[in-house]
């Protein structure tokens, strides 16, 4: 006996459906290569959604993502990379900028850096120019052992004063959860010095290897005041 018209046509349908789902999914392996592509934004992401890195321009760039939960950043507009952890939270990142304001005066930023878990950078690669003054150079930092507070990140965001923003910055590094202590760094300033300077754990410099622009190179050591203990130079062991 011959099955029914209707089953004969749900069966095909059927079968055209599966086909259909197996050929898009075997294309959806394949990879795709591009001579050459124009693209805003780029995310990088594990096979279970998890964000791992985004390369974007400055309109599309991500605010500051933690735990996977975007929260508005307090300061931040610029284009570039971000690196994220397993646990989709930023993780450092590489941003890039440079441009003449209406007065003539050109200003360029690069910085490449890596944050500690749940909090912020602890080394860092820059170059910064306004006008004439430049600094590059790289440093190394301690970070509180707390997670960023995230409340005092969103209150910083909605500051509408530079005033209310400094009061917060105060709260949260009296919380323990925010605070920067420099401990080396290693560069060209900005009166175009090259630099060694060691730090202790308040971020204040112990001892500073230098060499002018005109090559007076010298060994300062500082208490914990910032006077000069011991200066050594070539005249003057």
């Amino acid at each position: 006996m011959s099955a029914p018209k209707w089953l004969v046509g749900y069966a095909a349908g059927a079968t055209a459906a599966l086909a259909a789902m197996f050929l898009m999914g075997a294309a959806a392996q394949e990879k795709t290569a591009f001579e050459e592509i124009d693209v805003q934004r780029i995310n990088i992401v594990e096979p279970d959604g998890t964000l791992r890195m985004t390369l974007s321009n400055r309109e599309l760039f991500p605010e500051l993502i933690f735990h996977g939960v975007e929260h508005k950043h307090p300061g931040r507009d610029t284009a570039g990379i971000l690196f994220f952890n397993d646990e989709g939270t930023e993780n450092g990142g590489l941003t890039f900028g440079g441009y003449e304001d209406e007065n003539g005066v050109t200003h360029t930023t690069g910085h490449l850096s890596f944050d500690q878990y749940d909090q912020d950078q602890v080394f860092r690669i820059f170059h910064y120019q306004t006008g004439e003054r430049t600094t590059a150079g790289m440093e190394v930092s301690d970070r509180p052992m707390k997670p960023i507070d995230l409340d005092i990140v969103d209150r910083l965001a909605e500051a509408d004063t530079a005033e209310e923003r400094e009061a917060l910055t105060q709260e949260a590094v009296e919380s323990g959860a925010f605070g920067n202590a420099p401990r080396v760094f290693l560069g060209k300033t900005p009166e175009r010095a090259s630099r060694l300077a060691l730090k202790d754990g308040e971020g204040r410099e112990r001892i500073v290897l230098e060499v002018t622009e005109g090559g007076e190179a010298s060994v300062v050591f500082l208490d914990e005041a910032g006077e000069i203990q011991r200066r050594l130079t070539p005249e003057a062991g």
